[in-house]
Order: C-alpha cells, then sequence, then structure tokens
C-alpha cells in the first residue's frame, strides 16, 4: 500500500499562499526600486536645474527668469519630499508582505513537518507488517517448534 499524506490538499493550499505572497513581495519590492529610482531622476533634475539656474546667473538674468527659476528649483525640492515620503510608505508595505510571507513559510514548515512525522509512522508500521509476514512464512514453512514460540 502506497503512503498517502491525509493533510495533503492542506499542504498544497499553505504552499499556494507561500507562493502568492512571494509573488506579492516580489512585486511590492518591484514597485520600491522603481519609486527609488524616480528619486534619483528627480535629484538629478533638480542638481541639473540649479547648474542650468548658475550658468544663467553668471552672464546675469532678468527677475522673471530669475523666479521661474527658483520656483522650479522649489517645487523639485517638494518633488524629491513626496518621493521620499512614498518611498518610506513603501517600504513599509515591503516590510507587512516580508512579514506576510514569512508566516506563510512557518505554516507550510508545520505541515511539513507533520507530514515528515506521519510518513515515519508508516514506514514503522510497515516494518512492522514485514516482520510479522516474515514470521509467519517461517512459522508455515518450518512449523512451530513447542517451548520456542
Amino acid at each position: 500500500m502506497a503512503y498517502q499524506f491525509k493533510l495533503e490538499q492542506l499542504l498544497g493550499y499553505r504552499r499556494t499562499l507561500e507562493e502568492q505572497s512571494q509573488h506579492r513581495l516580489t512585486k511590492e519590492l518591484g514597485i520600491l526600486e522603481n519609486h527609488r529610482n524616480h528619486l534619483e531622476e528627480l535629484t538629478a533634475a533638480r542638481v541639473h536645474l540649479i547648474e542650468d539656474f548658475d550658468k544663467r546667473k553668471q552672464k546675469g538674468i532678468m527677475a522673471a527668469v530669475y523666479l521661474f527659476y527658483m520656483g522650479a528649483i522649489r517645487f523639485k525640492e517638494q518633488q524629491i519630499a513626496t518621493q521620499g515620503n512614498t518611498i518610506a510608505a513603501q517600504e513599509k508595505v515591503v516590510e507587512d508582505a516580508r512579514r506576510i510571507l514569512i508566516e506563510k513559510r512557518k505554516d507550510r514548515e508545520i505541515v511539513e513537518k507533520v507530514k515528515e512525522k506521519d510518513y515515519q509512522l508508516y514506514l514503522k508500521e510497515e516494518m512492522k507488517k514485514e516482520l510479522h509476514e516474515n514470521d509467519e512464512q517461517v512459522l508455515l514453512r518450518f512449523g512451530r517448534i513447542d517451548g520456542l514460540i
């Protein structure tokens, strides 16, 4: 008789939940990476804007252009601050996804340990049955010797 784990469906379900959690974590990490790349782009754009502003200041600029650059630099700084907040929020989401994945992994491992113990018990029972069958075969072949068995 082949071994069959009674909770195999539960184990499959736990594996599926763990895989879904892994996919969610991967997705959230990708989003976090995109946010960080966007922050780098914003920072580079701000640096480029400041360099442009410095070059124009050296040549002399009108007040309207000066105000335009000051407003643009301030706006980039606000975008950078907002993006920093977005990154912090996304890091919390990633941390939650990691925590959930760890929980799902532990749940799966618990069921796998139960399966392993059940399998060891099954092997033990099979060994007992085999020994009993061997004893029966020996008795049938050679007969009972009074007093020994």
